[in-house]
């Protein structure tokens, strides 16, 4: 019965979709598409995949790209119960063929940069239906190859009750695909809805909901967070591929939003274009995260522009935001408590305990962060996140307790990526690092020991590593020693790594 009644919830989102059929939905490419061209992409996508015999359920692979079909096609799976397995665009053909032919879905979409041969194949072997949505109203599911039903008992599923599937980022550890519930989404959703409005979110000048600038990937949390929440409560959203400052600007011109969603890195670059104060003039409010905002950066962009800078922190294990500024905290502590990430969103309990023995820290000392957050259970999670809580309930971060790099908002750990360099055949050993950058707050780095005889050309080894990592994985700059710098007790030697960067002008782009 629980679950009947949050897929209830999730139908509001088909409601969302035909209250208003004219009004504008989703711009995607500087066109409004409206909520009805987003129905007939769901509702198309549902006839396709009951045909399939594909119902409620079902696990259904998004290959999410930030656009118009896609958005839709996630509203749809939402709205008729199907799970969605999120899988990242950022991936090479090879290397998404290898994760489609791990997750044997029995029904992937993806846009067509998506369906090369190589990923067909794989759909040819497992059996998927290759779907591709659009924006044609005459095909908006387009079937690129058909499945094989009789292949269904080798697919994947999903367990019962799962609503999205993303993959972490590795904030509390190695990256793992992550399953959310339908109960853990709805209540999300709700208080993200409150959160957004907190934040400064209201109505725009046609009586509508001010829409929201989307720039974060669809295939993050912090993504799925804004859309999720926008379906459900039939906000407008503008979306952008990526971020830059020139695509950014020019959609908050044109939109006029109250309320955005930035990365410190993209605040950084705002600033360094020296944007005028009258182009942000709609924005009362812009919400940041995943990475350390200088304090500095945010006292002389807010005194500039006129707006409150809002913290925030969350990661996929929490189904996004747990500790957050409001306007009305911002209002009072905006000074006195800056640096801080904000406070704890109802239903979500911040611990600091001391690494060590594991005993509960005082106000104002900094130790391990723990959370329990109810809608997603009632046990203590531990975070390796330094941390500290004042006596106002303002949780202050202190980097890590691991060696996880932040690159801008990307969470690396070094192993995966050490592993995937000690794969060529040159390399005898290989150690990365986390180097501090200005913009991106910080960038892989790596130090590579060959194997006697081999060279590596320029370039060599960031070509080899495309097919085995994400792009923000790959390390920024290389250096080859003969052997890897080591302390007394034989462990790589962290600031010796370091010192070899010491003058390097790293290309961070």
């Amino acid at each position: 019965m629980e679950s009947q009644n949050h897929l209830s919830y999730f139908a509001r989102i088909k409601d969302a979709l035909t209250r208003h059929p004219d009004l504008r939905a989703i711009e995607d490419g500087q066109i409004w598409y409206s909520w009805s061209m987003v129905d007939t992409i769901a509702s198309q996508l549902d006839a396709v995949l009951t045909e399939a015999g594909l119902g409620t359920g079902s696990p259904v692979g998004l290959v999410a790209r930030n656009r118009m079909p896609h958005i839709a096609s996630l509203y749809g799976l939402l709205a008729t119960g199907r799970t969605t397995v999120m899988i990242y665009s950022a991936f090479t053909p090879a290397a998404l063929a290898k994760e489609l032919e791990k997750l044997k879905l029995p029904a992937i979409l993806a846009d067509s940069e998506d369906w090369t041969e190589e990923t067909l194949t794989v759909c040819r072997t497992t059996g998927a239906i290759a779907l591709q949505p659009t924006k044609d109203p005459a095909c908006p599911i387009k079937i690129v190859a058909e499945g094989n039903r009789a292949m269904r008992g080798k697919q994947r599923e999903v367990t019962p009750g799962v609503a999205i599937e993303m993959l972490s980022s590795g904030t509390t550890g190695v990256p793992k695909r992550i399953p959310i519930s339908w109960r853990t989404l709805e209540l999300t959703a709700e208080d993200a809805a409150i959160n957004f409005r907190e934040t400064g979110l209201g109505m725009g000048k046609d009586g509508q909901a001010s829409p929201l600038v989307q720039p974060a990937p669809l295939a993050n949390i912090g993504g799925l967070y804004a859309v999720v929440t926008a379906g459900i409560q039939g906000w407008p959203l503008a979306l952008l591929d990526k971020f830059g400052v020139d695509q950014w600007l020019s959609a908050v011109k044109r939109v006029e939003p109250q309320v955005s969603w930035l990365a410190p890195a993209a605040i950084s670059a705002i600033w360094d274009a020296g944007v005028s104060a009258g182009d942000l003039g709609s924005l009362v409010g812009l919400r940041t995260g995943s990475a350390a905002l200088s304090p500095r950066l945010q006292d002389a962009f807010e005194d500039k522009y006129g707006l409150s800078i809002l913290l925030a922190y969350g990661a996929t294990e929490f189904c996004g935001v747990v500790v957050l500024w409001t306007l009305a905290d911002h209002a009072i502590y905006a000074k006195s408590k800056r640096g801080s990430a904000g406070r704890a969103r109802p239903g979500v309990k911040l611990r600091v305990r001391d690494a060590e023995s594991g005993a509960a820290l005082n106000a104002g000392e900094v130790g391990i962060l723990d959370l329990r957050v109810d809608r997603i259970g009632g046990d203590w999670i531990a975070t390796t996140d330094l941390a500290s809580i004042d006596s106002d309930g303002f949780l202050f971060l202190h980097g890590r307790a691991d060696d996880a790099i932040n690159r801008g908002g990307f969470k690396i750990m070094p192993v995966p990526v050490i592993d995937a360099i000690s794969k060529h055949s040159a390399v005898l050993e290989a150690t990365v690092v986390g180097m501090k950058d200005d913009r991106l707050g910080e960038v892989p780095v790596a130090v590579l020991a060959l194997r006697d005889g081999y060279n590596l050309e320029d370039g060599e080894m960031k070509t080899f590593l495309r097919d085995q990592l994400l792009a923000y994985q790959i390390p920024v700059e290389f250096r080859i020693v003969h052997r890897l710098p080591r302390n007394p007790s034989l462990k790589v030697d962290r600031e010796a790594v370091l010192a070899m960067f010491a003058n390097a002008k790293l290309a961070t782009s």
